[in-house]
């Protein structure tokens, strides 16, 4: 195998590595960060609601 082609394969394994790496770090984070928002949503409506329910003595077919 001629230099220039290892040279070729080596550095378009590198690259590939790097990409997919930083693509998992991307992912992962976005991941952990959708879920914590959810949760939160999740929380505030409940909190809403209970509180509509409790407080404010809404009807509950009306929630």
């Amino acid at each position: 195998m001629k230099t220039r082609t290892r040279l070729a394969i080596l550095f378009t394994l590198i690259t590939a590595t790097i990409l997919l790496i930083f693509a998992a770090i991307i992912y992962y984070s976005t991941q952990e960060s959708r879920e914590r928002e959810f949760y939160t949503l999740l929380k505030t409506e409940a909190i809403t609601k209970a509180n509509l329910f409790f407080n404010a003595k809404v009807n509950l077919e009306t929630l």
